[in-house]
């Protein structure tokens, strides 16, 4: 009854909202790229019982690459499949797991037909989720058709644990499908067994983001201008932060010489960010121009924030300042830089906490804190090395979710041999 409610409610949603889909395709690149192939038009890769392996979109799949590297190399036999729902989650996903796996597809949208056709193509021998993105026709077909269902490195954030408990009579049902569940922390599997999570298939097995290997290529950096002082990197910005940090630099770029490196959230708000620099009095350049003198560097690329990250200084967390759930701050903590952030990093509460009570990071309210901030730890280098040495201590203590996620799942691929 909840299924046959929840698909009448799908279909009748799909046919009104119809209409604004086609134009939002029409008049958006990312609609247009992944309409088509999550509607099924789209090859699935020819394997045999693959694993399948789905992370929602960039931050998901980095914290699932590691996990498809450690698959691929204990099940070398065993072919595996990656897919995301977002453009840059597929693309990135491609960059970094290509060569690598079977192949690299897009999720379903969760109408039954949609479903039902990639679940034919692709017939898994598991599925195994990142951190969320639950989508109830999706869990239950796998369900009836047998196939294992793993929740690794599991996380709820704050709003979608409300809006699951609301949904308890739709959403406990997905839960209870679930044949083990990886929580990230013991608060977070908790959250998880008041979902719906049977108890006997919740293991909390640590965050797989503090196993991510970090050997980035260092070449963008050559891109870069050889900056004289001290390098501010900003990364994952979002608007109205690059407003509040255009004034910051502005304000110390004479006193200390300081030069700013500003990574948007979206590369192709690189033009608007730039001018919002230039118009604050700053030489600022796209970073694909490959200046050779700037003040602010923007970045108008996917893929180089890792890299950009070692380059800085001091390093701050964009989505923060403002409310947008902050971005991953282990990034620039994994070069042992000092990292800031705002107040909002609802998305990373358990990484956040474990950097703030180590002093592996400085957390700011406000942008006049930011500013603050930002001028003591230039006049006290030192400060920042003891941050940046803090939190690569963070690291090193809890390293270890890889292997206890890969127990999740071994019995399930040794029960397909």
């Amino acid at each position: 009854m909840v299924k046959a409610v929840y698909n009448l409610a799908l279909c009748l949603g799909a046919i009104l909202f119809l209409p604004i889909g086609l134009i939002l395709a029409a008049l958006k690149e990312k609609r247009r790229t992944t309409m088509g192939p999550r509607l099924g038009f789209q090859a699935y890769p020819q394997c045999s019982k693959p694993i399948w392996v789905h992370g929602l979109s960039v931050g998901e799949i980095n914290a699932a690459v590691p996990m498809v590297l450690a698959l691929a190399q204990a099940w070398p036999h065993k072919d595996i499949i990656v897919s995301a729902s977002t453009k840059t989650g597929y693309d990135n996903a491609r960059a970094k797991l290509q060569d690598h796996v079977a192949g690299v597809v897009y999720y379903p949208y969760d109408l039954p037909w949609c479903v039902s056709k990639a679940l034919d193509q692709v017939d898994p021998c598991m599925f195994i989720l990142v951190e969320s993105d639950l989508w109830p026709n999706f869990i239950f077909q796998c369900k009836q058709r047998g196939v294992p269902l793993i929740l690794a490195n599991g996380r709820l954030s704050d709003s979608s644990y409300k809006g699951y408990r609301n949904l308890g009579f739709l959403m406990k049902p997905v839960f209870q499908c679930f044949n083990k569940v990886g929580a990230q922390s013991k608060e977070e599997g908790e959250r998880f067994l008041k979902v719906g999570v049977r108890s006997e298939s919740m293991v909390v097995t640590g965050n797989l983001k503090f196993d991510r290997p970090y050997a980035p290529d260092l070449k963008p950096l050559e891109a870069l201008p050889d900056f004289s002082g001290p390098v501010f990197v900003a990364g994952s910005t979002h608007p109205g932060e690059e407003e509040i940090l255009a004034g910051l630099l502005k304000a110390r770029n004479k006193e200390h010489n300081l030069a700013i490196i500003i990574a948007p959230r979206d590369p192709k708000r690189a033009g608007d960010v730039r001018d919002i620099f230039s118009r604050n009095g700053l030489d600022a350049a796209l970073y694909s121009q490959k200046p050779e003198q700037a003040d602010a560097v923007v970045v108008d690329q996917m893929g180089l924030l890792a890299a950009l990250y070692s380059r800085g200084d001091i390093c701050f967390v964009g989505g923060s300042l403002l409310p947008f759930g902050g971005h991953n701050p282990l990034e620039p903590a994994l070069f042992g830089k000092p990292v800031l952030f705002g107040p909002d990093m609802g998305d990373f509460p358990d990484i956040t906490a474990r950097l703030l009570n180590q002093g592996g990071a400085i957390q700011v309210k406000d942008s006049q804190e930011l500013a603050q901030t930002v001028h003591a730890l230039l006049d006290d280098p030192a400060r920042g090395v003891k941050i940046g040495a803090n939190a690569l201590e963070v690291i090193r203590r809890n390293r270890g979710a890889l292997q206890r996620n890969l127990d999740l799942v071994q019995e399930f691929i040794e029960n397909h041999e």
